[in-house]
């Protein structure tokens, strides 16, 4: 079993699949790559390096057979294409160069069935479909219409920016995030990756939002490192590697992220990733708990219990033992006027400790038992 993705991660993922582009057609084939090897521009937006999955690739500007390659070692490539070379510059400025090896494939037989394009946009901006399908503007031609004063800071540009959210001006709450990031500022670098993420107020575009993530993770801001180790973890955005999603969930958690610290948490209960450690699970759940995550101090409460299990087999058991101590606690009936009741939740905490030791018939003779405790 792999680490659990976060619920609103698993429904993005399922509704809205990775943004594709047309247009760019003479990128699409084989090249006698500058590194040495042979790559593979497949129309399906995939890259191949000698035949491995190796990233992706999205059309810039049809017009100039432009098309940014973005490799799962973490570079980007910005090139363009002019008749049997590509040339271009990567995002450490080293020159990238390729010869063509095979002709271009026939890129219409192989797009019939794929969602509509949303192609980025370069000196002119552009739109694409947002996360709900929706035509919207990239948000460069958004912050062309806007007048920022120039003496605004980054932070307080920043500050417009999710003022603008909040009024569900998103478009322009983009076109802000766009304008801090670009002045170094990484919260807004990490917003407005999240906002391409979800398609909100922008095209849905996964590409620019690992690039954006990304950057903003390797500059220190927790939240965007646990974004780029669900997409680790996920495997739709980025290949598969519960290593690499396991190294950033840490990262966020020791930033402070109380999701992380639960994330890791339960990493160590169930020993998945890292070797199993009920101390080290109570040490992160209980900074999460501290930072005010009710969940994690309610599994803070079940490992720190003598009664309970010395290990959960995985989350499936770990929270089928919850569900059996949040049942015993109001089989006797919540409190009048519902709400928390410490006297039943010890009940059923007592309930579940002789069900867990084996002894049904003690859980039964405690269950008609209010007083019991174990």
């Amino acid at each position: 079993m792999t680490l659990r993705r976060h619920a609103l991660i698993v429904a993005l993922a399922s509704a809205c699949g990775i943004a594709r582009a047309t247009g760019c057609d003479t990128l699409i084939g084989d090249w006698n790559w500058f590194t040495g090897g042979k790559v593979t521009v497949t129309p399906n937006n995939t890259l191949l390096y000698d035949g491995s999955k190796a990233g992706r690739w999205n059309c810039l500007d049809p017009a100039q057979q432009a098309a940014r390659l973005v490799w799962n070692i973490g570079t980007i490539d910005t090139v363009s294409v002019a008749g049997n070379h590509l040339t271009g510059t990567n995002d450490q400025g080293i020159n990238v160069h390729a010869e063509r090896r095979s002709a271009p494939a026939n890129r219409a037989a192989t797009t019939s069935a794929e969602p509509a394009a949303v192609t980025p946009p370069t000196g002119n901006a552009m739109a694409g479909r947002d996360g709900h399908g929706q035509q919207v503007p990239y948000p460069e031609q958004t912050l062309s219409r806007m007048n920022i004063a120039a003496a605004l800071s980054a932070q307080q540009i920043f500050e417009l920016g999710t003022q603008l959210g909040t009024q569900h001006r998103t478009a322009e709450s983009a076109a802000a995030f766009l304008k801090c990031s670009d002045m170094g500022n990484m919260r807004c670098t990490a917003a407005l990756g999240l906002m391409y993420d979800q398609g909100r107020g922008v095209p849905l575009d996964r590409v620019r939002a690992v690039w954006y993530l990304t950057r903003a993770a390797n500059a220190g801001n927790r939240g965007a490192a646990y974004q780029i180790g669900v997409y680790w973890e996920d495997g739709e955005i980025l290949p598969q590697d519960l290593k690499k999603a396991m190294d950033w969930y840490l990262k966020s958690a020791e930033l402070g992220l109380s999701q992380a610290e639960r994330r890791v948490g339960l990493a160590y209960e169930l020993g998945e990733i890292v070797p199993r450690s009920r101390a080290k699970a109570i040490e992160w759940l209980a900074k999460a708990a501290a930072q005010g995550d009710g969940m994690s101090g309610e599994i803070v409460g079940i490992l720190r219990n003598p009664n309970s299990p010395a290990q959960f087999r995985d989350l499936d058991a770990l929270a089928a033992y919850y569900q059996s101590l949040y049942r015993a606690q109001f089989a006797i009936g919540p409190p009048r006027g519902g709400g928390y009741n410490g006297n039943s939740y010890a009940h059923g905490n007592a309930v579940a400790a002789y069900m867990a030791a084996g002894d049904p018939a003690g859980a039964a003779t405690c269950q008609a038992t209010p007083s019991c405790r174990h």
